[in-house]
């Protein structure tokens, strides 16, 4: 439940950096200079801890496989902050959490107290209450993009968690993420085609930095993750880690001045 806290509060932070870069340098770029940042940093820790390897390869493609369907995550999410409500965007995103909790326990067998069964399906109903309605002014057609992007974040991101909350047991919780990383950035590369220089100056700097951000809170948050599902039940460390929207919510209220309804 720790490391889940821990993981809520730095996608948070990572959530709302994110909002503020690809409102500056959009969706795609954002994504791309935040998973370069975020992977530059666990090569940094991959080679300062003396990690290894080896006996990863019977089960590489599935890593890989988990970061790629979990950049599409990013992307959706991205794109639905850039055109959408952030409170509304990420708080859909996170019923990923519900997600990863049913497959851990149809495909896992993990079993869960009645507490903890309580405790997941009312984080998910608070998720889907809190995008019931449209905030005050908010643009009917915006929040219908944020809706589908927020949807197809959480479809990602629970895939994608469940196939890499399978391994940190093997393999320890950072060797896991390498390999997912490096799927999702050869298909960012891949998927490169609008230069940053497209950007006004103005612009860029500032963007540049939120993404960095972002990513580097995005890293630690995939770290707690991933530690808490080798400790502990895949599924509560879901659940519990699918309480970051908070945090760009609030951030919404104070830095864009938007504002909620009162279900939210």
């Amino acid at each position: 439940m720790t490391y889940g806290l821990l993981a809520a509060l730095s996608w948070g932070v990572a959530t709302l950096g994110a909002a503020m870069a690809a409102r500056r340098i959009g969706a795609f770029r954002t994504v791309v200079i935040g998973e370069a940042a975020g992977l530059t940093g666990f090569f940094t820790l991959f080679l300062l801890g003396h990690f290894s390897l080896r006996g990863v390869g019977p089960v590489a493609w599935v890593l890989l496989l988990a970061g790629i369907v979990g950049v599409g995550g990013y992307l959706a999410l991205y794109r639905g902050l850039e055109s959408g409500h952030i409170g509304l965007v990420s708080a859909i995103s996170a019923s990923y959490g519900g997600i990863i909790a049913v497959l851990s326990v149809l495909l896992l067998g993990e079993r869960l107290t009645r507490a903890a069964a309580i405790g997941i399906t009312l984080t998910v109903a608070g998720v889907i209450l809190a995008s019931g309605r449209a905030s005050p002014g908010a643009r009917e057609s915006a929040r219908a993009t944020g809706i589908a992007f927020g949807l197809i974040a959480a479809l990602c991101y629970g895939v994608g968690g469940f196939l890499l909350g399978r391994y940190p047991r093997d393999f320890g919780w950072l060797v896991p993420v390498i390999v997912a990383r490096t799927g999702s950035m050869v298909l960012l590369l891949g998927l490169m085609a609008t230069p940053l220089r497209r950007s006004t100056g103005r612009r860029l700097a500032p963007g540049v930095a939120w993404a960095v951000g972002a990513g580097l809170a995005d890293a630690a948050g995939l770290v707690f993750f991933v530690r808490g599902d080798q400790v502990g039940l895949v599924a509560i460390t879901a659940a519990v880690s699918s309480a970051y929207p908070v945090i760009p919510l609030i951030g919404g209220l104070v830095l864009l001045r938007e504002r909620m309804a009162r279900l939210q």
